[in-house]
């Protein structure tokens, strides 16, 4: 009888009590903590209207256009030309006049000191006692006391010539000089080859990060979004008294993680756009709307061509050849430094004492230089020069070296980075799913916790960031095997 009673009594008991209980869970918990507001964008004061829509390869010939870096390559490019010309002018003739006119005034002076004539025409004046003479000047003299003075004439020398000057033959120096400097002349239009894929290359790479921080910012306020809606969620469920409220205050720390990490994406966008219009070459506060770039294809399965084609058209490589090309004429024109020089030469000419046309006369006749012995000079030319073409032949050696590491690094970072944007793709897929269940869970009430929620939008995070990283590895690396090989414009 007593057992009866006693299971009796249980039901009974929890029949009162689960009442009881269920109605002090369903009183709602406040939780004290501030809400979380996402701050605007901060961004720099344009300085001008925002450019259309700006295709990468728009940007480039922007670039090509304005860069200073490019126009300095210009310059140098222009100077060597001009060095060049001077150069050749040495084979040309050379043709100046020359010209002397001098005036003469008349003199004063002491016959104590000097005897002689003083003045124009005539009139001496000097001696012991002395004498009085005529003349256009006059003489005067007196104990020994002599004063001249004269005409003064517009000039009473002059003298004007013509002269012409032609190399004839100097044993190839001066052509070896000449073609030393344009081999100079084109390397340095290989160096702005190299300036102007440089600048591509910059150009594609900052395009490439502009377009990875503007998806991140995506991602970020997408991640932004998932945290405020899980927070609703939190407080649905609290409001309820179906969960703590330390769920709330976990999903409002989450919010606040997710609005920081949405600041930072916002700020690395807005200096990628500043970076990118310095690599153009326009004032970094203008405004840049980048359109989104088409994925390059896989690269090809042999990289052998890929070799073949930077050793071949790798502009470092021409400028190297050139340098390396100018170091043998200079060695040549060294070894021929006290070698003859023999020239041809003529000249016409006039003069006179008062009139400078009033004689003339003509020359012409063929003149030779040669320094048979200068004290070593060609010696330490020709060695100096040795010097020059061994260091110009490293210099090639090492831009065929660095040609070749560029890329197979370049090949290497564009397939993995290719495959990364597969995996990355796959595990995007997965940790949305996961970020579903676990939400479904939690709502349902079937054993899911907020823990789970925090932890999946988290994986949901980092897997986005992932493939949005691996996509700007993708065009950053085909930029970079594009200026591998020499084909960056």
């Amino acid at each position: 009888m007593r057992r009866r009673v006693r299971r009796g009594f249980l039901p009974l008991l929890s029949a009162i009590l689960l009442p009881l209980a269920a109605s002090a869970q369903t009183v709602p918990v406040q939780v004290r903590t501030p809400d979380v507001v996402v701050p605007p964008p901060v961004g720099i004061a344009a300085v001008s209207a925002a450019l259309a829509p700006l295709t990468v390869d728009e940007a480039v010939r922007l670039a090509l256009r304005l860069q200073p870096s490019i126009e300095d390559a210009r310059g140098a490019l222009q100077s060597a030309a001009g060095r060049t010309r001077q150069q050749s002018s040495n084979l040309g003739p050379t043709l100046g006049v020359t010209g002397n006119l001098s005036r003469a005034d008349s003199i004063r002076g002491n016959g104590n000191v000097f005897n002689g004539n003083a003045g124009g025409t005539g009139g001496n004046t000097g001696g012991t006692g002395g004498s009085t003479g005529g003349g256009t000047g006059g003489n005067t003299g007196n104990a020994g006391n002599s004063v001249g003075t004269g005409t003064r004439g517009l000039f009473s020398n002059g003298r004007l010539a013509l002269a012409f000057t032609q190399l004839l033959f100097d044993f190839g120096r001066t052509r070896d000089q000449i073609r030393q400097q344009r081999s100079l002349e084109g390397a340095a239009a290989a160096n702005l080859s190299t300036a102007q894929i440089d600048a591509a290359l910059d150009v594609r790479q900052r395009f490439a990060d502009l377009l990875q921080n503007r998806r991140l910012v995506a991602v970020s306020e997408a991640n932004v979004a998932n945290r405020q809606a899980q927070l609703t969620l939190a407080e649905a469920n609290l409001a309820s008294g179906l969960y703590p409220p330390k769920d709330v205050v976990d999903a409002k720390t989450n919010l606040a993680i997710g609005v920081t990490q949405l600041i930072t994406a916002r700020t690395n966008e807005a200096t990628a756009r500043i970076l990118l219009a310095q690599a153009i070459g326009i004032d970094p506060r203008t405004p840049i709307n980048p359109v989104e770039e088409t994925p390059p294809p896989a690269p090809p399965a042999d990289p052998t061509e890929l070799f073949t084609t930077a050793l071949a058209q790798r502009p470092e490589i021409r400028q190297a050849r050139r340098t390396l090309e100018a170091s043998g004429f200079g060695l040549s024109a060294a070894r021929k430094t006290n070698q003859p020089a023999i020239t041809a030469n003529a000249s016409v000419g006039t003069n006179g004492s008062s009139d400078p046309f009033q004689s003339q006369s003509t020359s012409i006749g063929v003149g030779i230089d040669w320094p048979f012995f200068n004290s070593g000079f060609t010696a330490g030319s020709v060695q100096e020069a040795k010097g020059v073409q061994r260091s110009a032949l490293a210099t090639l050696r090492q831009a065929q070296q660095t040609a070749v590491s560029d890329v197979g690094q370049a090949y290497l970072n564009l397939a993995t980075a290719i495959q990364r944007v597969t995996v990355a793709e796959v595990g995007v897929v997965n940790a949305t799913e996961g970020v579903r269940l676990a939400v479904g869970r939690y709502r349902g009430g079937v054993g899911g916790t907020f823990l789970d929620i925090t932890n999946a939008q988290a994986q949901l995070f980092t897997a986005e960031q992932t493939l949005e990283t691996a996509r700007g590895d993708v065009l950053r690396a085909q930029a970079a095997l594009d200026r591998a090989v020499g084909r960056g414009l």
